[in-house]
């Protein structure tokens, strides 16, 4: 008979009486409730593949800051007494935050002042655009194209008396206004006239190829099929990351074996995908496209990272250029040389004894060279044979300070050379020129007070230092061939250099011709080189000589000190120009 089961089910079974024989029994048991919820469960991970089961959350900060992804808010914000550990935690938070909101309002700030960077790089180009050139004639109008309408007109401008010796008539009163495009068009000096020869890449050019507008001609230099630069920008995509609670995760998988604790982690982590391919029940497909998905980026990921390390291992150098605005800017340092290093009339006998040889004017054994006697005066002549008499001579005593002496006393002084100097529209004088020793001997610098420098707030011709100069090229020494010290030029030799360096003229200086106006312009640059292991340079510490003699380094005062490094292996002596305490050459 049936047998009356709690909880509403019902149990049915068979018996057999024939004997004592084994009772089989069959069951089928049925839980309405639990049925009910396996099916919701089950309708529940059809509709969505991702969403866990909805729970009840607390809404108390330690959750909050568990399930935050913000770093450290879940180590700080934890139920119980405060710690030592959430107290360190807190503290490297606050600093870190502090440190962001530094950085933050720096950048704000450093944007907010719309800075410009320039940044210099060498790049391949198969053509270049041949700069414009422009050609004045200082002389404005030529005097034999104007006419008694034109002076007329330009009177307050030229200052020239009319052409007719009579004056202006009163009918010349009646001149129709002036059409100043037309007068000097008219007059002006014609590129016909003045041009002799003109030619540009290899090519012959006319006064055709002269325009009053621009007109650009392009250059090619260098492969025509040489290599163009291009960049391209990767977009980003951010990828949805499911969170999940790091405690819940962890603790779920200590139960378990090694496959749950990885699932457990797989779970707790915020790496994009690992979470979507090992922790829910998704389809092979779903996780093998996830998979790939991973597997690329991580890919992509080490590409990238190993690149930059190679990048960053290789030491890369950008140079940069940044125009900076200043209010004023320090005068450079301006050296004058006069090419000639002893003057021929202030010579001695002392002084032809000892130098004639290396000032050309004399052989080995002193005596005078016929090929420059006969470039000479009679009056000179004969001057110079005397002076070269040493029959009742007694040679001078050998000096350190000889060669040094020679240079002071038969050098150009800066008080016969200097006839007209101005400076910002003041005048100046000799006492504002230093002298300083180089290759052509006595030479004098401008502005060279690297303590106290003069300082200019513009440009334009009357902003700078304008000089005239007297280069006094009837005391120059004859020169009948050139050698290492003399030669035949004449002139004054100009180098334009920073108080922190001293002058390399002889290589850096460049030439100003007798008779001719000279405007020069210049431009400063500072370039900074990085030091090792980024270059061959070294940093320099404050305070430091690096080189004996020189306060700060240049690169033109360690050429001048290899030199004497190598003259003083070569003969024990340095020269009088060259830095340093040895022995000057006798």
């Amino acid at each position: 008979r049936p047998l009356p089961v709690p909880g509403g089910s019902s149990l049915a079974g068979h018996t057999s009486c024939a004997g004592q024989m084994p009772i089989e029994i069959v069951c089928k048991i049925k839980f309405a409730e639990e049925d009910e919820k396996q099916k919701e469960k089950e309708e529940g991970d059809k509709e969505s593949l991702i969403e866990e089961p909805a729970r009840p959350r607390s809404r108390d900060l330690a959750t909050f800051a568990s399930a935050s992804t913000l770093h450290g808010l879940g180590h700080i914000c934890r139920s119980g007494r405060l710690g030592v550990r959430q107290t360190l935690w807190a503290f490297a938070f606050l600093v870190s935050l502090a440190f962001f909101l530094y950085q933050a309002a720096k950048s704000a700030l450093l944007y907010l002042e719309h800075p410009h960077v320039m940044a210099l790089d060498e790049e391949a180009i198969r053509e270049m655009v041949f700069p414009a050139i422009t050609i004045c004639n200082i002389n404005r109008y030529r005097h034999s194209a104007l006419t008694d309408a034109d002076i007329f007109h330009l009177a307050n401008m030229t200052g020239l008396p009319p052409k007719d010796r009579d004056g202006h008539k009163a009918t010349d009163l009646l001149y129709p206004d002036p059409d100043m495009a037309d007068i000097v068009n008219r007059t002006g000096h014609q590129l016909d006239d003045m041009l002799k020869s003109c030619n540009f890449s290899g090519e012959n050019c006319s006064s055709r190829d002269f325009t009053v507008g621009p007109k650009p001609r392009v250059a090619v230099f260098g492969n025509p099929g040489g290599p163009t630069r291009g960049a391209t920008v990767p977009a980003a995509m951010p990828l949805p990351l499911d969170c999940c609670r790091d405690e819940e995760a962890l603790a779920d998988a200590q139960d378990g074996g090694a496959a749950q604790l990885a699932v457990g982690i797989l779970r707790a982590t915020r790496i994009p995908g690992l979470h979507y391919m090992c922790t829910r029940p998704q389809s092979r497909l779903r996780r093998l496209l996830w998979s790939l998905a991973f597997l690329a980026s991580a890919g992509l990921l080490a590409t990238g990272a190993t690149d930059r390390l190679h990048h960053l291992l290789s030491r890369p150098v950008h140079t940069r250029a940044r125009l900076t605005w200043a209010p004023q800017l320090r005068f450079p340092a301006v050296t004058l040389c006069n090419p000639n290093r002893a003057r021929f009339l202030r010579l001695t006998k002392p002084d032809l004894y000892s130098v004639g040889q290396w000032l050309g004017l004399a052989w080995e054994n002193r005596s005078l060279v016929p090929e420059m006697l006969a470039m000479l005066g009679e009056d000179r002549r004969e001057w110079l044979t005397r002076l070269a008499n040493y029959s009742r001579f007694l040679p001078p005593r050998r000096s350190e300070r000889t060669m040094q002496s020679f240079f002071h006393r038969l050098g150009h002084q800066i008080e016969d050379m200097l006839v007209e100097c101005r400076f910002q529209g003041e005048r100046c004088g000799p006492q504002h020129f230093t002298p300083v020793y180089t290759r052509y001997g006595k030479c004098y610098t401008f502005n060279g007070d690297r303590r106290n420098p003069r300082v200019t707030r513009q440009g334009g011709m009357g902003n700078g230092l304008e000089i005239m100069l007297d280069i006094q090229q009837e005391e120059y020494l004859p020169i009948w061939r050139e050698t290492n010290e003399t030669s035949f030029e004449a002139g004054i030799r100009v180098q334009i250099h920073s108080q922190d360096e001293p002058p390399y003229i002889h290589q850096l200086g460049f030439g100003v011709s007798p008779g001719f106006q000279t405007f020069v312009s210049c431009q400063e640059q500072r370039l900074t080189y990085l030091p090792q292991p980024w270059g061959n340079c070294r940093a320099s510490v404050q305070g430091e000589q690096l080189l004996p003699g020189y306060d700060t380094y240049s690169i033109a005062a360690c050429r001048l000190q290899c030199e004497k490094e190598a003259v003083v292996r070569s003969c024990h002596c340095r020269m009088v120009h060259m830095p340093g305490k040895g022995h000057i050459w006798q």
